[in-house]
């Protein structure tokens, strides 16, 4: 049965299938999405066993510890039973990471270009059904939007297809901006280099502010970028200005435009003193997580406090709120969540320095290993996959947890994308 699994291979062609129709089962729920990444784990290491493949390079190595060390630190932070048996199946993100990057590798460019052609035209049916819902208050199978006032108008947050979940932004700005990369790397159309402009247009109508201002910084980097000639820059940012322009002018939301620039304002306004001033920040809620993650973690600075401790122990610092109350009467912005919102500090915060450090120890061999091979700046395409990974990963921002099943799963599939259209140009070269 293995000799005619391998001799057919079925195995891979189905490893290849489930890798590039994953972002797919994201439309369907977090039980889908786990699903899909069960499977993809099994046709992986069924794959490896067959053709008695070994991927574990030093890199990975270490990705395999950080993986492993959440686990462990667990047993000794030991909170919940529960956390405990979950924190052995992150493991699913390693082996994510490790599928997307083996069928990346080494698959044809030719299947890769087929595929990609596919469900580029399923994501396009999804970012217009995201443009009715914008239109209309819904989609095409009847999900509202949100964040709307009684009347169900003037609506601030737009999800489509994703209905309840809102996570249209984050998605475009990472599953689906990596799988650009992968477009642009074997297609050279001029056309496409309008692209993030209009993923960006899309990403700003979703009402995601996080993922709105990290797009947007990495758009300024590619647009400086990109371009061999100044011909070539001045005609597409000539043409993506126009068009950003006409979008921003005739898709003019009152509520959506607050999101971005009086709610944006007012985190850095104390009402106290009448005054703008950055300290203010730590007086909302995003600063209060950000204070609370850093307090605990000065607590158990080695090992962290455990995974999803910040939900149950962010109380203990409510005192701190004690002048907010003093001045307004009430707390303005909870210091409680289910995260700390930044990835960072959820890390340190939830398993202490060790880990983190293992976390930012394989992304400094992978940038070694790249930097070896001079591969990020063999052309402009490679340097901006690359600051793209470093944006996702230091802009500081509001992000999600990299060990919840959504934003996880963007944040591993996207970064496993990008690492592996590097790697599979180093692997060219050598083959050469």
């Amino acid at each position: 049965m293995l000799s005619l699994l391998k001799k057919n291979n079925l195995i891979n062609d189905i490893l290849f299938f489930l890798a590039f129709v994953f972002p797919l089962s994201f439309f369907l729920g977090s039980l889908v999405v786990n699903l899909i990444i069960f499977f993809i784990g099994i046709f992986f290491l069924l794959n490896l066993f067959i053709k008695k493949e070994n991927i574990i390079n030093k890199d990975n190595l270490i990705l395999c510890i950080f993986f492993l060390s959440i686990f462990i630190t667990e047993i000794f932070t030991y909170y919940n039973l529960e956390y405990l048996i979950k924190s052995f199946f992150y493991m699913r993100f390693l082996i994510l990471f490790l599928a997307i990057e083996y069928i990346i590798i080494n698959s044809d460019q030719e299947k890769i270009k087929k595929i990609i052609n596919i469900i580029s035209i399923l994501f396009l049916i999804f970012l217009l059904d995201l443009l009715m819902q914008y239109f209309s208050g819904k989609n095409m199978l009847g999900f509202v939007a949100s964040y709307c006032d009684a009347e169900g108008n003037n609506c601030q947050r737009f999800s489509g297809l994703f209905d309840d979940e809102l996570i249209a932004g984050g998605f475009i700005s990472t599953v689906l901006i990596s799988l650009f990369f992968v477009r642009l790397s074997f297609y050279k159309n001029f056309v496409y280099h309008l692209f993030p402009i209009i993923l960006l247009f899309f990403v700003y109508i979703t009402g995601e502010r996080s993922s709105f201002i990290f797009l947007f910084t990495f758009i300024l980097f590619f647009y400086a970028f990109i371009f061999k000639n100044k011909k070539q820059f001045l005609l597409v940012i000539s043409i993506a200005s126009l068009i950003l322009s006409f979008l921003l002018f005739f898709f003019n939301n009152d509520s959506v435009k607050k999101r971005y620039s009086k709610e944006i304002f007012s985190y850095f306004y104390s009402p106290a003193s009448q005054s703008y001033s950055f300290k203010n920040f730590f007086n909302t809620s995003w600063g209060k997580h950000y204070h609370t993650s850093y307090l605990m973690f000065k607590d158990k600075p080695l090992l962290g406090n455990g995974l999803k401790s910040f939900r149950h122990k962010c109380s203990n610092y409510d005192y701190l709120d004690q002048n907010e109350i003093k001045l307004y009467g009430d707390v303005r912005w909870p210091r409680c969540s289910t995260h700390s919102h930044n990835l960072h500090l959820e890390l340190l915060s939830e398993k202490g320095i060790l880990v983190y450090f293992l976390f930012l120890l394989f992304f400094l061999f992978k940038t070694q290993y790249f930097l070896n091979k001079k591969i990020l700046f063999e052309n402009r395409l490679n340097f901006l996959i690359f600051v793209y990974v470093l944006l996702l990963i230091f802009l500081p921002r509001p992000t999600g947890s990299i060990l919840s099943t959504t934003f996880g799963s963007f944040f591993w599939y996207s970064i496993a994308i990008c690492l592996s259209l590097l790697s599979r140009k180093i692997n060219q070269t050598l083959r050469k």
